[in-house]
């Protein structure tokens, strides 16, 4: 039996993605029927989580902007209410939520999957439950401490949470210029610019065009708002 454990995860795995893939979408419309891993998705891994995750993050990707509360399924600044998240602990969380259980010494879901629902899905209580539980696993770890300031000063509205890990970022090797920042993150320009700096190094990684697109529209939004701030 062990030497087709292998073969039979990658089967496993292979049948899981096809049952969490939809069918294609077309221009206009964007199918939300989508289904999270089940609770104890370890109990049939067989002791190849890491394979499972791979595969569920290679899914979750490709709908990485997906959002079920949104009027057509991709959650956008400007359709907030009241500055209320649009997302909460959907699809994209479930999925980022499953894969971090099944690998939790691998940092990428932790600290990019945290950061996309934060920016991307507009997922702000999905964002901050992966943020607390990569932070638990990696707590000097410079993008997640980075990312994590960021979300908490500018979706959480905490800047008492943000500081600490902003110092904390720049003693795990970020720029000098972090701690003079740490200092002005209860002032409105504070926030810009550390919102600014985070979305500048979102945009370096281009690999989900649709991310992309989203990020530098938002980082438009961030800087107009920055010089009318400055304007006498």
């Amino acid at each position: 039996m062990g030497k087709w454990l292998p073969a039979l995860i990658l089967f496993l795995g292979a049948t899981l993605t096809v049952i969490f893939r939809q069918p294609m979408r077309t221009e206009d419309r964007i199918n939300l029927n989508l289904i999270p891993p089940p609770q104890g998705i370890q109990r049939f891994t067989f002791g190849y989580d890491e394979v499972m995750a791979d595969t569920l993050w290679l899914r979750v990707i490709q709908d990485f902007h997906v959002c079920e509360n949104a009027k057509d399924g991709i959650a956008r600044m400007a359709d907030r209410v009241n500055d209320e998240s649009i997302c909460r602990l959907g699809w994209v969380y479930k999925m980022v939520d499953s894969i971090t259980d099944l690998a939790p010494r691998w940092k990428l879901p932790h600290s990019r999957g945290a950061m996309l629902l934060s920016i991307v899905v507009d997922d702000r209580a999905g964002a901050t439950r992966i943020f607390q539980k990569g932070l638990q696993r990696f707590p000097f770890d410079y993008q997640l401490n980075y990312g994590a300031a960021y979300h908490y000063l500018w979706e959480e509205k905490q800047p008492e949470k943000a500081a600490p890990l902003l110092i904390r970022a720049a003693q795990a090797g970020g720029p000098p210029w972090m701690y003079a920042l740490a200092g002005k993150l209860y002032s409105e320009e504070g926030k810009l610019d550390l919102a600014i700096e985070v979305m500048e190094q979102g945009l370096k990684d281009r690999k989900n065009e649709k991310s992309a697109d989203r990020i530098e529209k938002r980082l438009a939004e961030l800087k107009a708002r920055r010089e009318a701030l400055k304007k006498p």
